[in-house]
């Protein structure tokens, strides 16, 4: 019936004669969820045009800006990925809590169109310091900006210590601008942050991530050579 012309019509018509007004917005919700099953996968195509479709329906009944959606009616209306994606845009307070982590699980490139704020605070399921996750963070890392991605690579390796994550780390700083990198001290990053790890890696870190781009901007190699001697002797750096 939902498919029906005017079908948006007569329900409204109906609702604002025969049904309480505080009971109005219960039923539109009922209908909404039942009419966001019907949004398929990007992979079906078409996704888009239904999302705005379904936001159009949405906006004409409710007014956003006055009356936010709720928490219950958020939860009430997340019925698949699709309908995830529009609340995060309709309501993103509760929407980004309530189904952040499970959008990034199924859509890592998701990431670009949330904050490191969001990302932070608000998706609290999202933690480096779980092994299970570190997969998803790597493919979260390949989406972003090279800023974000080197500050994500950052607190991955402080944990993981693994080899592929290293070479993100590698991959990122070399990507970001020379005004980032020197704002980034990977020592005080990662070696004072976790000892063991700058045992382990701190020198492959200063000659396969830092020397590289340090000896490109206008420094010798012989100076990074005696900052990397001083870093394994735990004394202050130049680049610091």
């Amino acid at each position: 019936l939902r498919r029906r012309p005017g079908m948006m019509s007569l329900l409204r018509s109906h609702l604002h004669a025969f049904v309480p007004e505080d009971d109005k917005f219960s039923l539109w919700f009922k209908y909404f969820a039942a009419s966001f099953v019907e949004m398929g996968s990007e992979e079906d195509g078409g996704c888009q045009a239904q999302a705005e479709e379904k936001e159009a329906e949405l906006r004409a009944v409710v007014d956003l800006e006055k009356r936010p959606l709720r928490r219950q009616e958020v939860q009430q209306l997340g019925v698949n990925l699709p309908a995830m994606k529009l609340l995060v845009k309709l309501a993103p307070n509760e929407a980004i809590g309530l189904f952040g982590f499970e959008i990034l699980s199924k859509e890592p490139s998701f990431a670009s169109r949330l904050t490191e704020h969001d990302m932070s605070f608000k998706i609290r399921e999202l933690d480096e310091r779980k092994d299970d996750q570190w997969p998803l963070f790597r493919r979260i890392i390949a989406e972003v900006e090279p800023d974000r991605g080197l500050r994500l690579a950052i607190r991955v390796l402080r944990h993981s210590q693994e080899e592929q994550d290293l070479q993100l780390l590698k991959t990122a700083f070399h990507q970001v601008d020379r005004f980032t990198r020197s704002q980034t001290c990977l020592r005080t990053e990662l070696g004072q942050y976790n000892r063991k790890l700058w045992s382990k890696l701190g020198r492959r870190i200063q000659e396969e991530v830092i020397d590289p781009v340090t000896c490109n901007t206008n420094m010798s190699p012989i100076v990074s050579r005696f900052d990397a001697n001083a870093m394994r002797e735990n004394r202050p750096t130049r680049w610091e």
